[in-house]
């Protein structure tokens, strides 16, 4: 959601915008009409608490945002917000993971859809992750991910892993039961210099890395061979290809305004 352009919005400052989560047992307050308030306290326990409408952020357990970290990061959320168990931030722009900060260690779920990624260095301070979405990026190495001992459930679709010896990284996260690699390259081949051989089974080489595997790419893992077509599905890269784009067009409408580094985020608040 677009929020009418701030003439007088100070460069490298957050604005904030509230939008109300539909379904919410509680719904957020109205927005706070105080400019001042929204530039000049980026997401500190105050702003929090005015924008859940509590006093006690123990209580926030979810939260779903957009935001673009380039500028401003989240620093300390995870030390306001103690008991916040899942973190929704899909078609965000962020940078690195580690503009997240490092205070979310008891976070359970996390949503990073679409937010050009390129790496998960700093994944593994989430140690008590259990689901992991990180579809549509431009991640290719998965080592980090091996640090996440509770991780059960993993959705990698649509990225850029070209070797199938990536893969060997999630065996080591013995709770993995549910993973969606469908749209990376290595279901066409097993390295990026490799031709498609008629021999190469991308279901049956993951399974044999991931032996506890139960899902994958929401079919049985013990099913050898994929339902729908066997021919290159070249889709699923002209929709990376697309949502590149989108993103590259974006960052270079961002460049030609004055305020191109403030961080634009629009929150969902959940209590439990």
């Amino acid at each position: 959601m677009e929020s009418p352009q701030d003439p007088f919005m100070r460069p490298g400052t957050a604005r904030v915008w509230v939008t109300e989560f539909s379904g919410s047992a509680v719904m957020n307050p109205s927005p706070d009409e105080d400019n001042e308030l929204l530039v000049d306290e980026y997401l500190s326990p105050e702003k929090l608490q005015a924008l859940a409408g509590v006093d006690d952020l123990r209580l926030v357990k979810v939260l779903e945002m957009c935001v673009d970290t380039r500028e401003n990061s989240l620093g300390n959320i995870g030390t306001y917000l103690p008991n916040l168990m899942q973190l929704k931030m899909n078609n965000s722009l962020i940078v690195s993971v580690r503009d997240l900060g490092t205070t979310l260690s008891h976070l359970q779920v996390l949503w990073m859809a679409r937010c050009g990624l390129s790496d998960l260095d700093g994944v593994p301070s989430f140690c008590s992750l259990k689901e992991l979405y990180l579809a549509y990026n431009d991640i290719s190495d998965m080592s980090q991910v091996s640090m996440l001992d509770h991780l059960e459930i993993l959705d990698l679709e649509g990225n850029n892993i070209d070797d199938i010896t990536q893969v060997q990284y999630l065996g080591l996260c013995d709770k993995l039961s549910m993973l969606t690699l469908e749209g990376n390259p290595i279901c066409l081949r097993p390295h990026q210099y490799t031709t498609k051989s008629s021999g190469y089974s991308y279901r049956a080489a993951v399974k044999e890395l991931v032996p506890h595997l139960k899902y994958l790419d929401d079919i049985p893992a013990d099913h050898s061979a994929a339902p729908r077509s066997n021919k290159p599905n070249e889709d699923w890269m002209i929709v990376k290809q697309s949502i590149k784009d989108c993103n590259s067009t974006e960052d270079t409408d961002n460049q030609g305004r004055d305020c191109s580094m403030e961080a634009r985020v629009h929150i969902y608040i959940t209590l439990g």
